[in-house]
């Protein structure tokens, strides 16, 4: 898939999360905090999908997903990483850098599934087989893993 397509695909995507969504936390916590004053700062020189996306990637969280959670996330890389789940720990900075590769892997493959839905001419919910045609699109451009 092309970049100018899958932005736009991403785009869509975002669009229709924040047509969707009625209650938000705030882009910026708390206006006192010096760090997030700069990020205001930085954000208002973005272009208004940036934001968009900054909002919507700051409002996803596997962070209370019982699946995904840190804990999970941790057997599932020790083991995967041949040590056994017990003994040796994975570091914390591990696991949110490995949130991070998830959140934005799932982002990526629910933009193409939509965009393939679209494609195809179906309305509603997601199939499964939207999923799967992303996931073979994604392997195919060398996005995804084997």
């Amino acid at each position: 898939m092309s970049q100018a397509r899958q932005a736009a695909s991403t785009i869509n995507y975002l669009e229709a999360q924040e047509k969707s969504e009625k209650s938000r936390r705030p882009l910026i916590a708390d206006p006192n905090n010096r760090r997030e004053n700069k990020l205001r700062q930085l954000l208002m020189n973005e272009s208004e999908s940036v934001r968009l996306r900054y909002r919507i990637h700051r409002e996803t969280s596997f962070a209370g997903d019982a699946m995904m959670g840190q804990g999970s996330l941790r057997r599932l890389m020790a083991t995967a990483v041949e040590q056994g789940g017990r003994g040796q720990s994975i570091d914390a900075d591990a696991i949110v850098v490995m949130q991070s590769f998830c959140k934005t892997y799932m982002t990526e493959l629910m933009a193409e599934a939509m965009a393939i839905q679209e494609s195809w001419g179906d309305s509603g919910q997601l199939c499964p087989v939207h999923i799967e045609e992303a996931h073979r699109r994604l392997k195919r451009d060398g996005l995804a893993a084997n």
